[in-house]
């Protein structure tokens, strides 16, 4: 499965994060936007931010320890 998602610079005010959240959640959750996305396979999941952001560490954390183990280098 992928993971598609909106990221914003660090400083961009949290009234922006939310708007752009709110506004994509509601298109995702259209009935024929959601019926397109599945039709290509996909599930529509829309999280708040906070989510996202939880998401995005947890995967981080889990491939550093991945590489690590793997010893795994840039060539």
């Amino acid at each position: 499965n992928a993971l598609l998602g909106f990221v914003a610079p660090a400083a961009t005010p949290k009234p922006i994060l939310q708007k752009i959240s709110a506004d994509t959640a509601r298109v995702l959750n259209e009935p024929e936007m959601r019926k397109r996305v599945e039709d290509l396979g996909a599930e529509v999941v829309a999280s708040k931010p906070e989510e996202f952001d939880a998401f995005i560490a947890s995967e981080m954390k889990r491939w550093a320890r991945i590489v690590k183990e793997a010893d795994i280098r840039l060539e």
